[in-house]
């Protein structure tokens, strides 16, 4: 019975987190160096497992990644689910300008220092 109710809230705190776009980009951000990005990059460099942020706006895109370079990052993508283009509330506001902050540094270390 125990297991059924721990199941039962794994589903339910993951159908909220889906749900809810500022939960989703909240928990996206949860373990990331929003303050310096390019340690994250050069920590992921370092074990082969650098990728490019891109965020959902209008359409999706690659802070910081200039044209020449998009195929380069669509082949290593990671989105950051829960940013949208439609501003929810002011701590949705605050938690898309931080991914975006972060991706443009992020995306600018990888692409200068990739073989």
């Amino acid at each position: 019975m125990k297991s059924i109710f721990v199941l039962a809230l794994v589903v339910a705190s993951s159908t909220v987190t889906a749900d809810d776009p500022v939960a989703t980009l909240r928990t996206e951000l949860t373990g990331l160096n929003v303050a310096a990005p390019e340690a994250d990059a050069e920590r992921d460099i370092a074990k082969g497992q650098a990728v490019c942020f891109s965020v959902n706006a209008y359409a999706k895109y690659f802070p910081g990644v200039p044209e020449q370079d998009q195929e380069y990052c669509q082949a290593r993508e990671k989105n950051f689910r829960g940013t949208w283009d439609v501003v929810l509330t002011e701590e949705h506001k605050e938690l898309i300008s931080r991914a975006i902050k972060y991706a443009e540094r992020y995306n600018a270390f990888v692409l200068h220092h990739r073989k």
